[in-house]
C-alpha cells in the first residue's frame, strides 16, 4: 500500500470508540490515539486510558468525505477556507511508532513528565514552574512560585511549554 494522506476528523464528545468501530467496519484506515495517564480521580491517584486528542481522529478518507460525515457521532472534517486540510504523514507515523498495537501511548511518551521544568501562563504572564502531573485530558498540576511562596495550580495543557 502506498503512502496515505490523512485528514483530521472531528467527533462528538466521547464518540471516538463508536466512530472507530464504524470506520473499521467500512475498512477505512484511521487512528484514534489514546494515552494511559496517572490522574487524580475522586481523591485517588489512578491509571486511566483517555483520548490523546479528545474529539479528533486521523482518517485516510480516500474521497469518501460525504459518507464519513454521515456517520453518527461525526461532526465533520477540520477545514480551512472551506478546504479539508491534510495532516502531514510524519505526524501520524511518529505517533504510531510511539503507540502500541491498540493505539495507546504510555505517559512516558508524552512531552511533560513529573518533575520537569515548564513555563506556565498565569494571568497573561509566563512563569517558571515544575510539572507535577495530569489532571485529566486537558489539564495539568504545576507548582509555581508566587510572591516567594510555592503554590500548586491547575493549568490547561495549552498554557504550558517546555522550559
Amino acid at each position: 500500500m502506498g503512502t496515505l494522506t490523512y485528514q483530521l476528523l472531528r467527533v462528538g464528545p466521547n464518540q471516538e470508540a463508536a466512530v472507530s468501530r464504524i470506520l473499521t467496519q467500512i475498512n477505512l484506515e484511521h487512528d484514534w490515539f489514546r494515552v494511559k495517564r496517572r490522574v487524580i480521580h475522586r481523591g485517588r491517584l489512578t491509571l486511566r486510558t483517555m483520548a490523546l486528542f479528545p474529539g479528533y481522529m486521523f482518517v485516510a478518507a480516500r474521497y469518501l468525505w460525504c459518507l464519513i460525515e454521515q456517520i453518527t457521532g461525526v461532526r465533520g472534517f477540520v477545514r480551512f477556507g472551506g478546504q479539508i486540510e491534510t495532516v502531514p504523514d510524519h505526524i501520524v507515523t511518529d505517533l504510531r511508532d510511539r503507540a502500541d498495537q491498540k493505539g495507546i501511548l504510555t505517559e512516558d511518551s508524552l512531552p511533560y513528565s513529573d518533575g520537569r521544568w515548564v513555563w506556565v501562563r498565569i494571568a497573561g504572564e509566563e512563569r517558571p514552574g515544575v510539572f507535577r502531573g495530569y489532571l485529566g485530558a486537558a489539564r495539568a498540576l504545576v507548582d509555581v512560585t508566587i510572591m516567594g511562596r510555592a503554590v500548586s495550580t491547575s493549568a490547561r495543557l495549552g498554557e504550558l511549554s517546555l522550559r
